[in-house]
């Protein structure tokens, strides 16, 4: 007998639920400065704006934003009910006004009445659906995406998936042959890979690209790599694919989220820039970047009616925008890790840099205008400003202060979550205007400071209810002395690193 889920999901999993990610590709201040990175003039984001996330999960992404951005009206739409919920949830308990979250198949998008967007988002969505659900898309954005919109879409590419598409594919067959919860097939499925590896034979006989992949595969959140894996649908793309696709919805490819990507010196040798040089076309040099790349995972921004910025306006309208450090200056790190490898920065230059962040945000022209960067090219300054914040480590700043009460509403629901979950991994700050990386355990310390309790009573009570211990050397810790010992070692820390930090991002 068909499950009644079977009726509507259209072979997506349903009987688990997503992982609460935040990814801040999809934050409106991200989508505009890589816009004006790409050459591009993006929405105004001073003004009331409009917001839509399409597949957005249990909406912590979305919830996040709404509360960092509240001149936007957000929405989230999701076709399971019970993703909907959570991010109701969430969003009721932040008292947020301005995120209208809805339970909607994408082929029933045109029957709600919706405004019209200047973003619209669809995070890794196209690669877990069918073309009829993708062509629902395309006329959801050919109708409501407003002229000079942005649209971001990230999604699974080729060449880079091509050596591993077998092991998905064997995974998939795997699941389908075992009866039980989609979790116990994953595992099922996950096993059955790792032994036929071991018979090291045909396919599984050397094959050290797909064999590297399954490694870390097999290493991730089970919930995600059902979603991720183990959909009906599942179909990498050829960049130029997805392009000609949605040139349906009248949008054209303006660059990528991925803010290094302009800096071809940073991924490829000389060779490989002479033949992206002389393509004859934006297709073409996208295409051979992600072979040279061998990139898995494409995240591209497109535009309804683009308005080309002449190097001037470009480089005037970025040198405005501020910029601060997301991590404490202890933690930068020069060495930077990317899809692609490893960069280094120059001390001599990146260190003046990280420098003056570590002061206060600051805008490319007051970066020029201190004494250790002066005579520097501003597209030097910017170019770094970029590849630190694709590395993490610095992120665009906001300049107003009309979002303190909503972040703070917003985070102090995380923080109440905190004590009966462990599901969410971030907090809001108000000046960068985005989510930012706070552990679960790290919010529990948080809490303790706040309320001035003992933090090795109060987060011990804690981590008892809930089956937690901490560990030590890979180890869980079973005795509670110890444990409370580590608390205040770890509280310590905290007090002294973490916090001035979140303070020093408006996080209260």
């Amino acid at each position: 007998m068909e499950k009644s889920s079977d009726v509507w999901s259209s072979g997506y999993v349903t009987d688990l639920e997503y992982t609460h990610g935040f990814y801040r590709e999809l934050e409106p201040g991200y989508l505009c400065y890589a816009s004006l990175l790409a050459g591009y003039l993006p929405p105004d984001t001073d003004s009331p704006f409009t917001y839509c996330e399409l597949g957005c999960g249990n909406a912590l992404s979305t919830n996040i934003i709404a509360s960092a951005w509240p001149q936007g009206a957000f929405y989230g739409i999701d076709f399971n009910p019970s993703h909907i919920v959570n991010g109701a949830l969430l969003s009721k308990a932040a008292g947020l006004t301005n995120l209208t979250l809805i339970e909607a198949d994408f082929r029933d998008l045109n029957t709600h009445e919706l405004p019209d967007f200047d973003f619209i988002t669809i995070h890794g969505v196209l690669s877990w659906i069918n073309a009829d659900n993708r062509k629902a898309i395309q006329n959801f954005i050919r109708k409501k995406l407003k002229p000079g919109g942005v649209l971001y879409m990230s999604y699974n590419c080729l060449p880079g998936w091509a050596a591993t598409m077998p092991v998905r594919e064997l995974m998939k067959r795997f699941a389908d042959d075992t009866y039980g919860a989609t979790l116990d097939k994953v595992s099922v499925a996950l096993t059955s890979i790792e032994k036929a590896f071991a018979v090291q034979s045909g396919f599984f006989n050397n094959n050290a690209a797909a064999e590297s992949r399954f490694n870390q595969i097999k290493t991730a959140d089970k919930h995600y790599l059902a979603h991720e894996y183990f959909n009906r649908d599942w179909q990498p793309f050829y960049f130029s694919d997805i392009a000609e696709e949605f040139s349906n919805a009248k949008v054209s490819f303006i660059g990528s989220a991925e803010l290094f990507d302009p800096y071809l010196n940073l991924y490829t040798n000389e060779s490989a820039r002479q033949m992206i040089a002389t393509a004859k076309n934006a297709a073409m040099k996208e295409t051979l970047k992600d072979y040279f790349l061998n990139r898995m995972f494409r995240k591209d921004l497109f535009m309804r009616g683009a308005n080309r910025l002449t190097h001037r306006e470009q480089t005037a309208k970025i040198s405005r925008l501020p910029f601060a450090l997301m991590v404490p200056k202890t933690a930068v790190t020069l060495t930077m890790k990317f899809s692609f490898g490893e960069a280094q920065g120059k001390e001599a230059f990146y260190g003046p840099v990280i420098d003056a962040l570590a002061e206060k945000s600051m805008t490319v022209g007051e970066l020029c205008a201190r004494p250790a960067l002066a005579g520097k090219n501003p597209a030097d300054i910017i170019q770094a400003l970029s590849i630190l914040t694709a590395s993490g480590q610095v992120s665009l700043a906001g300049v107003k202060e009309s979002n303190k009460k909503s972040v703070a509403k917003m985070n102090q629901a995380i923080l109440d979550r905190a004590v009966q979950a462990a599901d969410i991994s971030y907090m809001v700050s108000p000046l960068l205007r985005t989510g930012i990386s706070v552990p679960w355990f790290k919010q529990l310390l948080f809490r303790a400071s706040r309320l001035r309790q003992k933090p090795e009573d109060y987060v011990w009570e804690i981590l008892q209810a809930m089956g937690q211990r901490l560990q030590a050397d890979g180890k869980p810790i079973l005795d509670p002395e110890k444990n409370k010992e580590e608390i205040r070692l770890k509280m310590a820390e905290f007090v002294n690193v973490d916090l001035p930090h979140l303070r020093g991002l408006g996080v209260e």
